[in-house]
């Protein structure tokens, strides 16, 4: 009788290609690792201090803020600017460029680096600490005031963000202090760079009006006049020109009255400017005007035209958009 049947025992030996098999998985799986580990040790540091400043300001030059972060072990609370869209600003308007790094002399925990900004060549001072192996930068921002040392109540950007308070951390690239309006800007000399050993330079905030508020202002300073050549009366309100009615004779009716400006003062107008010292949200500006009076007695005869002479102040309220502009009293 037939009965069931059972397999051979094994004999040990392997089928043919298996080892091979094995020993690819076992380099793959090492090679995704070794890429894993490389990474992670790329973003938390660097090799040498060399390396890890290298890398810090290749990732400022790249816009990439958390990368530039990943370069220190003690990364800022304060990350307003601290941002990649801050870093693109810098980068539109002053590439980081032209980087070289060397050892600090007399010692192995920090680098003299230098590069360009833009047009202009920086020299910095980094210090480095070893942390699990890799090199960090000791910071990688500085605290920085950008706010003016004045009450403007106008608003404060930098390369675009809104800042409130001073002492922002920053990242040593280019600045560009603005108001974010076209009427107002922070003068001349509101554009800075920031170093790691160094802070701020240069920078001096004043406020200005921009062409197109000095255009502004003088619509305003027109539209003020044009109010109160548009009164008819001899003595016009809260206007810096007019006459009293004769003394003796007839009078002449307020219906008769017309104001109007002789010649085009405008181009004579003085640059409307802000003192920052003793009213920085106030533009002032003025011009000697001449006004011409026409009218008629109550008996119908012409009065002869009458002109009067005078200096015409203007004041600007800069912290309103669109500028405001009116006589001053």
């Amino acid at each position: 009788m037939a009965g069931l049947t059972t397999s051979p025992p094994a004999t040990g030996r392997r089928r043919p290609g298996q080892p091979v098999l094995w020993l690819f998985v076992g380099v793959v799986t090492l090679a995704v690792v070794g890429s894993v580990v490389g990474f992670v040790a790329a973003r938390a540091g660097a090799g040498t201090p060399d390396d890890a400043a290298r890398g810090y300001l290749q990732a400022l030059a790249d816009a990439d803020a958390g990368r530039a972060l990943s370069f220190t072990s003690a990364p800022p609370v304060d990350r307003t600017l601290l941002t990649d869209a801050v870093l693109a600003d810098s980068r539109g308007r002053a590439p980081l460029t032209d980087v070289r790094v060397t050892a600090a002399p007399g010692a192995d925990d920090a680098v003299d680096v230098q590069y360009r900004l833009g047009d202009q060549p920086v020299a910095d001072h980094y210090t480095l600490s070893r942390v699990a192996g890799a090199w960090k930068l000791d910071r990688v921002s500085v605290p920085v005031d950008f706010l003016p040392d004045f009450d403007s109540r106008l608003p404060v950007l930098v390369n675009g963000t809104e800042v409130h308070d001073q002492g922002s951390e920053a990242f040593p690239v280019s600045y560009a202090v603005t108001t974010g309006r076209e009427d107002v800007d922070w003068g001349p000399t509101s554009t800075t760079t920031v170093d790691l050993a160094a802070g701020l330079s240069n920078l001096d905030l004043d406020v200005r009006l921009t062409p197109a508020g000095r255009k502004a202002f003088v619509a305003g300073a027109k539209k003020a006049v044009a109010a109160c050549t548009s009164q008819r009366q001899l003595a016009p309100d809260g206007c810096p020109f007019g006459f009293r009615q004769p003394t003796r004779g007839p009078r002449i009716p307020s219906s008769t009255v017309r104001w109007k400006v002789k010649g085009d003062p405008w181009s004579r107008l003085s640059e409307p400017e802000v003192d920052v010292v003793t009213d920085p949200g106030t533009a002032r500006a003025s011009v000697a005007m001449t006004f011409t009076c026409l009218c008629r007695f109550s008996t119908g005869q012409a009065c002869r035209p009458q002109d009067v002479t005078n200096p015409v102040a203007f004041v600007g309220d800069v912290t309103r958009e669109p500028l405001e502009v009116r006589l001053a009293s």
